[in-house]
């Protein structure tokens, strides 16, 4: 309590000599982070282990695919990418999980990013989770799919941690290259 008290007594006296809003908004992310690490990117490669605040996780494998089953896109720009993701809980608590944990990004601009595609009507195949709870110590693997330019060269799977408070942390990547067409 002490040191919440001084940080923000001393936060004031910044704000009254009239310094930067950036200073500001960097003391008042400090305050409300309340110990969690925020602000971080974490990168990795294929087969290598990312540690969040909940979970660890890797990608397996990454391919581009025309098809998955009977579905298809129509269009000529764009391919479906499958990412086959393993995620094991190392959080004291069961935590919820699904494809929503997950984009792909290719670029940095903001419509350079694809969301997970639903797994309704039995899109897709060995599927990671759209939505369930993991419990402690457990583990959910398999597919996740999205949708990417074929221009796409450099695309990566991206998890930002985010809590329960609305609170956005670290942000972890995994570099997916230029996946291979299958």
């Amino acid at each position: 309590m002490r040191k919440s008290l001084i940080i923000f007594l001393c936060a004031a006296a910044l704000m009254m000599t009239g310094c930067s809003k950036n200073l500001a908004s960097d003391v008042s992310k400090f305050i409300e982070a309340d110990g969690r690490g925020y602000g971080q990117t974490y990168e990795k490669g294929l087969n290598e282990y990312n540690q969040t605040q909940f979970f660890k996780f890797q990608v397996k494998e990454a391919y581009r695919t025309e098809t998955v089953g009977d579905f298809y896109l129509d269009s000529d720009d764009m391919e479906f990418l499958c990412v086959n993701v393993e995620v094991i809980n190392t959080f004291d608590k069961e935590i919820p999980v699904g494809t929503y944990d997950f984009t792909v990004r290719w670029g940095d601009g903001e419509d350079d990013i694809s969301y997970a595609e639903s797994q309704d009507d039995g899109f897709g195949f060995d599927n990671y989770p759209e939505d369930t709870t993991l419990s402690v110590g457990k583990t959910a693997k398999g597919n996740v799919y999205f949708i990417v330019p074929k221009s796409a060269e450099s695309l990566k799977l991206e998890y930002l941690e985010y809590y329960t408070d609305e609170f956005e942390g670290n942000t972890f990547i995994i570099n997916l290259g230029n996946p291979a067409k299958q």
